[in-house]
């Protein structure tokens, strides 16, 4: 008989601890694009990394991009990348 207070409290404060977290809300993040997205680039064949980004900076540099972004870069002995190009 004593035990039953006890879990009409622990009952009570599960449910006001669950209604706690309820009421938060998620920040709204808003993102704005610095620059607008030109193309993608892909490089292949390549053995470092130096050479791979030498190669994008080529072609963003061709494609009067103002800034590159190398999104991945996968291989063993011959590398093969790709690129964001913004202008």
């Amino acid at each position: 008989m004593k035990k039953m207070p006890l879990k009409i409290a622990t009952t009570a404060f599960a449910a006001l601890a669950f209604s706690a977290l309820a009421a938060t809300t998620e920040p709204q993040v808003t993102h704005q694009p610095m620059m607008s997205l030109s193309s993608s680039v892909t490089v292949s064949g390549l053995a470092t990394l130096a050479e791979v980004e030498e190669s994008i900076a080529a072609q963003a540099k061709a494609m009067n991009a103002s800034r590159y972004r190398i999104i991945a870069v996968t291989g063993n002995n011959k590398l093969h990348a790709s690129a964001v190009i913004y202008r």
